[in-house]
């Protein structure tokens, strides 16, 4: 029995000696390689269209085909060893479920024989399900003897939506070119551009290539960019809607840095999408006056204003974010009342943006929809619409109702309320004060006697007789009411 079938079965192949230490293991349906021992006597392991689900073990090999499984957890340590020229170094993890990659995630410490050349390292994560990296997810240190020819990470097609500013790490002497692969991916933005240029660890790096193609991306901004200051970066920036305002004008310098990235040789320039004028035209065709923000609706103005007849109208027009700012407005000013059979014209005036136009004594040939048109290369136009109320005539009024009426009687009401309140609480309590002081009613003196007769005798029994109360009688009551009490005990 060889090697493989040891490790992994009958069904698995293995080609062992000095040249080519190989272990297929591709499509036999395994959902766990440990069963398949140490792989360490492997340079090139295929374990392609299994169902894998977590990978977590120490590699030592040159090259790892693991892709077209169900991998949703990835925690590898990759230790291998170059010991001849032009080696290529190989984990392919590609088509899997992978769907966020956290700190320490892929791992390699690569070391080298004396003076190797031409080394070569790929990690391919592309088609699979990741929408983050975190910090440090992968990180690379390679010996200084290693002459690495091209490390290339690709992360291309999947869900990406951001990447950590230090989600690559990497430690190295000696490096031609790196790759990134962010193609096709949901990025809206890249502000690790900075970040993983111009890192210090990865050494004397020859050329970057970081390849955006197809992403949401409408532009860098200024500070993202500029500060780089690695001279050799290649930018792939084609299929993005690229949006070329005034936020792009730094690009239009002879010293941008991304102008300069984009003049490279394997460089692709975004394409403008927006504003519609530039529409189809490569980013660095345009002219510094080109790029510029139209005029916008300020989202807090009232559009519809009521006046008094004869009071004062002032407008303004309400534009905001106009990048080179706006210096005329034209207005078109409703004339004629179509409720009385007149025919609607206009007249037009011309103000400068922070003027306003001001009418005296409007009336209601007045009335109707106002226009504000602006443009700084692009045009907007805004309606406003004024209503004359006839009712109360109130001159020196600015574009509000004033109604002194309606005010005095709300005052007015207010004020008669706290009176009614007042002088009920007073009346309360004079009603209160008399209620105390009225005198107790006086008691006779034959109340007291009688009160103090009957006093001590609720247990008598009386006999039903007529009885003179004076006082010479009550001693003969007393002896009648022992007597039957006697009696009846």
């Amino acid at each position: 029995m060889d090697v493989g079938q040891a490790l992994c079965g009958y069904n698995c192949t293995s080609y062992c000696n000095e040249a080519n230490d190989t272990l297929d293991c591709s499509g036999l349906g395994l959902s766990n390689f440990s069963v398949c021992g140490n792989l360490e006597y492997f340079q090139q392991v295929n374990f392609v269209n299994n169902n894998i689900t977590d990978l977590a073990t120490p590699l030592h090999g040159g090259i790892y085909d693991f892709s077209h499984n169900q991998i949703a957890t990835v925690d590898l340590c990759w230790e291998p060893r170059a010991c001849i020229s032009d080696t290529y170094l190989l984990i392919n993890l590609s088509h899997n479920a992978i769907q966020r990659l956290p700190e320490g995630a892929i791992a390699l410490n690569l070391t080298c024989d004396a003076m190797v050349k031409h080394v070569r390292i790929v990690l391919d994560l592309s088609s699979n399900d990741l929408s983050y990296v975190e910090h440090e997810a992968m990180s690379m240190n390679v010996s200084d003897e290693c002459m690495t020819q091209r490390v290339t990470m690709d992360l291309s097609f999947n869900k990406l939506v951001n990447i950590h500013l230090t989600a690559v790490r990497i430690v190295a002497s000696s490096i031609r070119e790196i790759y990134l692969l962010l193609n096709n991916n949901d990025l809206t933005n890249f502000t690790a551009v900075s970040s993983f240029v111009d890192n210090d660890r990865n050494g004397d790096v020859g050329n970057y290539v970081i390849n955006l193609h197809g992403n949401n991306i409408s532009g860098f901004q200024e500070e993202d960019i500029e500060n780089v200051h690695h001279d050799n970066v290649t930018l792939i920036l084609d299929e993005n809607p690229w949006n070329c305002d005034c936020s792009q004008r730094y690009v239009s310098l002879t010293t941008s840095r991304l102008r300069r990235f984009l003049n490279n040789n394997n460089s692709v320039e975004p394409i403008c999408e927006i504003p519609a004028f530039v529409n189809g035209r490569p980013l660095s065709s345009l002219s510094k006056n080109e790029f510029i923000c139209g005029p916008k609706l300020d989202q807090n103005a009232n559009l519809t204003l009521e006046v008094l007849e004869g009071s004062t109208l002032i407008l303004l027009c309400p534009v905001t974010g106009a990048d080179p700012p706006i210096v005329d407005v034209d207005w078109q000013i409703p004339v004629g009342n179509p409720a009385q059979g007149e025919v609607t014209s206009s007249i037009h005036v011309r103000t400068c943006l922070n003027c306003s136009l001001v009418i005296n004594n409007i009336h209601e040939d007045l009335e109707g929809d106002y226009l504000c048109t602006v443009s700084n290369g692009q045009n907007l136009t805004i309606v406003q619409t004024v209503m004359v109320d006839d009712e109360i005539r109130s001159p020196n009024t600015e574009g509000t109702f004033k109604r002194p009426l309606l005010i005095a009687i709300i005052l007015l009401s207010v004020i008669l309320v706290i009176v009614v309140v007042c002088l009920a609480v007073v009346c309360y309590k004079l009603y209160k004060t008399k209620e105390n002081e009225a005198p107790l009613p006086r008691r006779s003196i034959n109340d007291d006697v009688t009160n103090n007769t009957f006093a001590n005798r609720e247990d008598c029994y009386l006999a039903p007789r007529e009885f003179n109360r004076s006082a010479d009688n009550e001693d003969n009551l007393y002896d009648d009411c022992h007597t039957d009490n006697n009696n009846r005990f």
